[in-house]
């Protein structure tokens, strides 16, 4: 599990695996992420985790890593009321005095992990009419006296001091991480049936923080030499507040048919300061000059999701079974304010010490504003059809179902830069403060800073000064909305072809209906329009009772998300590169093979040895550019690739140690996966 949140299996990330809760796909809420965060739920409200890692055609095909599903407890034994406090100390981040905070900036709700409102754009950019005015040239009409440019100059003077001048992280003192969870549950008799509930919460902030981290990007200058296009140094702090909840209902309706009802409910945030120097050969002109940022960032992600499903047997239909679900999720992800701010330090001809900002080289300070909202539907439905079961320990059924998702994303970015003309250039007044960033960013240099008046009219302006000010560079690429459909249809069996050898195969049909919007008329619409046919077969073999040889051929895929798709241009504040999508991508297809051996030697423990290989289509990867203005990260189809590896798992049950232990197990599953070759379109 990545940084405690996302799954990955055999190698392969998230694009490639799946999270769900009690059965429904859950979505991401990072628009870079494929696959949920796996935090969302209360560790004491989890009944158990289902580990997947071979495709069956009742699952959905966009997985080739593992599928995990996670079920979440139902039907309470009893009343049981559970609250805990939890503290952890880092020697790194806590109870520190340098930790990279955002000073005034930050709002009374941050530990919460929500802005108060401090962060927002402020009203008058909100408004097109006024963004528009605010460009290139707009320093022209506010100088000018005539009062016709008094409107345009009281907004160039308004819009640079009601955003923020804090562009430098503010050092402040860390406490422990600390956090708590709660959860209640019982059942009751509810109309002579069972009626259970659970409600759980929980809430944490934790802190992270180093120092002297390496970031180092390195291109080719010839075919056997890499050049050292970039190498910082990196100072970074996170604060990540969080705080969730799962309320979850379930009825029983006799012996063979039961309700259950889903509420969740996700809202965290990572609080960054950040600050970076070393070399940008690539892009510096200026020999032995020290290349240095400054960010702060707010990044909130929440996420809610409601529930609905069901589960029916019918005795007299020979045991046929009916499970079915449905969920509306909605998700968003917002990045109000996030600042940066680059700059150069060096000795010059004259043996000076010098700062300066150059625009031609690195983006001047500036502003951005984020918001993406995601609203997604999904329901399924699976029918269980036993036939010529002869005895209790026959499997034999078919298996036949659907399913149906949607899911519509708005996305808008604002940003606003730096600017500076008349008096002293640009990089020569920077230089003045001679890193004092808190007195050149005063508000007393920003809008009109000054006026001056005619020599004969000496109560007449004959100019005003304009200093630092903010120019509009809304981007209209940087807006997009974007819509996905998946339908699918699949038919599978489940049959004992002699007594220790049992086939589980079937085919599924599965649609793609994507399309990314620009608002930028100019960019051509983002479209995948397929239909998949997908097909499992999985050979289980049993040596003895309690071992397994297992063979499984299987083809899934894997598709782009909006993200990739949509023409967005996004500054990248880790190594300020810009990270821009391809509306040309296409969904990979990817051939599984696996062989199992599998012994348990008792009740839950399990010892297992697996290889895998794995053949991809139009596998998608990140590629980099160095000949633009600024570096592009993007991401383009290759041709093939192959992934192939071992696996052991182990589960042992420590009971044998005492009898204290008797509900304690050791689990310790490794696997080692290798790229054998990617080929890339020449």
């Amino acid at each position: 599990v990545e940084g405690g949140k996302f799954i990955v299996m055999r190698g392969l990330g998230d694009r490639y695996s799946i999270s769900q809760l009690n059965g429904v796909t859950m979505p991401s809420t990072d628009p870079y992420r494929n696959s949920s965060s796996l935090d969302l739920i209360p560790a004491q409200m989890i009944e158990n985790i289902i580990t997947l890692k071979t495709f069956t055609p009742d699952q959905p095909g966009n997985f080739s890593g593992g599928l995990v599903n996670v079920t979440t407890k139902s039907f309470p034994d009893k009343f049981n009321l559970y609250f805990g406090l939890n503290s952890s100390f880092n020697t790194q981040a806590s109870n520190i005095n340098n930790f990279l905070g955002h000073g005034t900036d930050a709002g009374k709700n941050d530990w919460l992990g929500y802005d108060d409102g401090g962060r927002e754009l402020p009203e008058i950019l909100r408004d097109e009419t006024n963004r528009n005015l605010l460009n290139q040239n707009a320093y022209l009409g506010a100088r000018n006296p005539n009062r016709a440019n008094d409107d345009l100059r009281s907004l160039l003077n308004e819009s640079s001091r009601q955003l923020s001048n804090t562009f430098t992280p503010t050092p402040k003192t860390t406490p422990v991480n600390h956090g708590f969870t709660f959860s209640v549950g019982d059942n009751k008799k509810l109309f002579g049936n069972t009626l259970g509930y659970t409600l759980g919460l929980n809430y944490s902030r934790e802190f992270a923080h180093y120092d002297n981290g390496v970031l180092n990007t390195y291109v080719t200058s010839s075919p056997n030499t890499l050049f050292q296009y970039q190498g910082l140094t990196e100072s970074k702090s996170v604060e990540t507040p969080h705080l969730g909840g799962l309320f979850n209902l379930a009825y029983k309706i006799g012996s063979n048919h039961g309700l259950s009802a889903n509420i969740i409910y996700n809202n965290d945030a990572d609080i960054v300061g950040r600050t970076q120097q070393g070399s940008y050969v690539g892009q510096i002109s200026t020999p032995g000059a020290t290349f240095m940022t400054n960010s702060l960032e707010f990044t909130r992600r929440q996420y809610t999701s409601y529930q609905l499903s069901g589960r029916h047997i019918f005795p007299g239909l020979n045991g046929v079974e009916i499970e079915w679900n449905g969920s509306m999720n909605k998700s968003l992800q917002q990045e109000p304010d996030t600042r940066y701010f680059a700059f150069l330090n060096y000795i010059d001809d004259d043996g000076n010490n010098t700062y300066a900002i150059n625009a031609a080289e690195s983006r001047p300070p500036f502003h951005f504003f984020r918001d993406l909202t995601d609203e997604s539907k999904e329901a399924k439905v699976d029918i269980t059809i036993p036939f010529l079961r002869r005895n209790s320990n026959s499997t034999n059924a078919i298996k036949v179902g659907g399913l149906y998702s949607s899911m519509t994303r708005s996305f808008n970015e604002y940003q606003f830069g730096h600017q500076r003309h008349g008096g002293v250039p640009s990089s020569l007044f920077f230089n003045q403060y001679q890193g004092d960033f808190g007195g050149f960013f005063d508000y007393n240099n920003f809008g009109v800073i000054d006026t001056t008046y005619f020599e004969q009219y000496p109560d007449s302006v004959r100019r005003y000064e304009i200093g630092y000010h903010y120019v509009n560079q809304v981007n209209n690429k940087n807006f997009y909305s974007g819509s996905q459909e998946i339908a699918a249809a699949y038919l599978m069996g489940v049959y004992n072809i002699l007594p220790r050898l049992k086939l589980i195969a079937g085919v599924r049909l599965e649609t793609t209906d994507m399309e990314v919007v620009s608002r930028d008329t100019l960019t051509p619409k983002a479209i995948i329009d397929l239909t998949d046919p997908l097909y499992s077969a999985n050979l289980i073999y049993s040596l003895s009772e309690k071992s397994n040889l297992r063979f499984a051929a299987t083809q899934t895929l894997a598709r782009p998300n909006m993200r990739e798709l949509s023409p967005f241009v996004q500054f990248d504040n880790k190594n300020g590169f810009f990270n821009i999508g391809n509306p040309n991508l296409k969904r990979t297809l990817i051939q599984n093979y696996d062989l199992r051996y599998e012994l348990y030697p008792d009740l839950g423990e399990l010892i297992a040895f697996s290889v895998f290989y794995k053949r991809f289509e139009n596998p998608i990867l990140r590629t980099f550019s160095a000949t633009s203005t600024i570096p592009e990260l993007g991401y383009l189809n290759t041709e093939d690739a192959r992934v192939y590896g071992a696996e052991i798992e182990l589960r042992k049950n420590l009971g044998f140690i005492g009898g204290r232990l008797p509900k304690t197990c050791l689990s310790a599953p490794t696997s080692r996966s290798f790229v054998r070759s990617t080929k890339f379109p020449k």
